[in-house]
């Protein structure tokens, strides 16, 4: 029985010590991982498979993994009682006046494999409309600043005031096709 306890109290401490040396060494004492969301006017063209715009699709945004929604960030114009609505061309324009770094996670990797620590902040994004299926995806899709902008073609120059002063953003197309409902 002692010849058990004895492994076991080994095993325990190997496999401790390697969890203390993978954190160690994979970021677990100053293993800051800091992102944000990209600055920008996002512009939305909202279509059926046709083409045709749709008018009165609507975006919301809402914390990761529930139903409630996230007024004034990520993105500045989603706003309580404020729909994002698109108009007659499909389109929807969604505002963020404000990019770069705006949080940081702890992260680090158990056993150098599995990630552990902290998650970056996440929203899911939907657009619905009538008489369509609603179209579902990630805000990092729309605004991430993790380089998934790179494949978008951007123009320069959106001119906005903000506190007085007037600021560029750049701006993002993107393109939504909804599906009709079955």
């Amino acid at each position: 029985m002692k010849r058990m306890a004895k492994i076991a109290a080994i095993v325990v401490s190997v496999i401790g010590f390697l969890a203390l040396a993978s954190y160690v060494t994979t970021g677990g004492l100053g293993g800051l991982a800091e992102g944000g969301f990209a600055a920008g006017e996002f512009r939305l063209t909202v279509t059926d498979p046709a083409g045709k715009p749709v008018e009165g699709a609507i975006l919301r945004i809402y914390r990761h993994g529930t139903r409630s929604l996230a007024f004034g960030y990520p993105l500045d114009n989603h706003l309580a009682g404020q729909d994002l609505v698109s108009d007659k061309n499909g389109r929807i324009t969604v505002i963020r006046k404000w990019g770069g770094i705006s949080w940081g996670v702890k992260e680090w990797d158990l056993f150098w494999i599995i990630p552990m620590g902290d998650n970056p902040p996440d929203f899911d994004c939907e657009i619905s409309a009538k008489n369509f299926e609603t179209h579902r995806f990630s805000i990092w899709q729309l605004c991430g600043y993790d380089g998934s902008l790179n494949g978008h073609e951007v123009f320069p120059g959106a001119k906005l005031t903000v506190d007085g002063k007037e600021i560029e953003l750049r701006v993002y197309w993107f393109a939504f096709t909804l599906t009709p409902d079955s």
